[in-house]
């Protein structure tokens, strides 16, 4: 069980019922956001799923033609701004909270000459996360840099930046993909257990999180750490979101975490309800591959309850990255 035996049970379900029901708006709506997880796990280097549902059942290919067959184009790729592989960073381990406060402090507001169409999305996107006072607010970079840095400039407390990802774990296990073990209970909820609401799928998933997590005690040992420090009564974590791995591995910890995220995997969309700020799963790329949260930091250790981050030593990307920013705050 895991991501790709439930993906492949899922597409091949989905892919009859379009070709076997009445077509309609909402199902051309489906096919295309089936082929755009599709495009977008292909764009992040995975392809074996797109390659096994090609190669076991035409996916790729039926869905495409459905989409042709009724007057439909699937949704743009964005594509990525630039390789990552292709740019240099400092060296220098930089403190991340330090850092995000220091752009805050220092940044200075001048006209933006080509306004990026999302920034005004993600505005309102914190403003449905909302604020209240003792309430910590755990904002997962790096793709909510900007609504962290939104938030902090208004001058709001009880703020943590965590850059908490793929990357962090391997990072503290020295193992790549340690984080399938967080997210493969998720959707062995779905496959095995019929799970239908959030609380079922935490009841569920929890303890098979941290059994998975046995065998790594560095990972629950961080975790626990971290959310050890927060002394408020009710933590909100932040995330663009798809599957809500890393807001689940929170909540699966401590019982106050409360979660909110930009959006999810049309077959988690149901589940999260109104956790969620949109069902449209399309956009998430517009919020992961903007210049400041892409590309700006990268990271670089976690130690002593502390991010470290490197900052990149391209300036057009800093360039970019500081307009994204500008945008959102004045």
């Amino acid at each position: 069980m895991g991501f790709i035996s439930f993906s492949m049970k899922y597409y091949q379900n989905n892919i009859k019922d379009l070709e076997s029901s009445p077509v309609s708006d909402e199902r051309i709506y489906k096919a295309k956001q089936l082929l755009k997880m599709l495009d977008d796990l292909k764009d992040e280097g995975y392809f074996y799923l797109c390659d096994q549902l090609e190669e076991k059942h035409s996916g790729i290919t039926r869905l495409r033609r459905y989409l042709a067959d009724n007057q439909a184009v699937p949704f743009e790729i964005i594509p990525r701004i630039v390789d990552a592989n292709q740019l240099t960073y400092s060296g220098d381990k930089l403190d991340l909270e330090t850092a995000l406060k220091n752009i805050v402090r220092d940044i200075q507001n001048q006209p933006v000459k080509d306004p990026h169409p999302f920034i005004e999305e993600l505005i309102n996107f914190c403003e449905w996360v909302g604020y209240e006072e003792n309430t910590a607010y755990v904002f997962l970079l790096r793709d909510t840099l900007l609504p962290y840095l939104y938030f902090s400039a208004r001058g709001r407390n009880n703020l943590y930046p965590w850059l908490m990802g793929r990357k962090m774990l391997e990072g503290l296990t020295g193992e790549e993909d340690v984080d399938e073990l967080i997210r493969d209970p998720l959707l062995e909820a779905l496959e095995e257990g019929d799970v239908r609401t959030f609380n079922e799928l935490c009841d569920f998933s929890f303890p098979r999180i941290k059994k998975n997590l046995e065998k790594y005690p560095v990972i629950t040992s961080a975790v626990k750490n971290l959310l050890s420090k927060i002394p408020e009564k009710r933590i909100v974590v932040v995330e663009s979101g798809c599957y809500g791995t890393f807001p689940m591995l929170l909540a699966c910890f401590d019982p106050r975490v409360e979660i909110k995220m930009y959006t999810a995997v049309p077959y988690l969309a149901e589940i999260y309800a109104d956790r969620l700020f949109t069902r449209a799963y399309e956009k998430v790329r517009l919020f992961e591959t903007l210049y400041s949260q892409d590309l700006y930091f990268q990271y670089a250790d976690f130690a002593d309850n502390r991010f470290l981050v490197e900052k990149c030593n391209d300036k057009v990307v800093e360039e970019k990255a500081m307009a994204e920013i500008r945008q959102m705050l004045f």
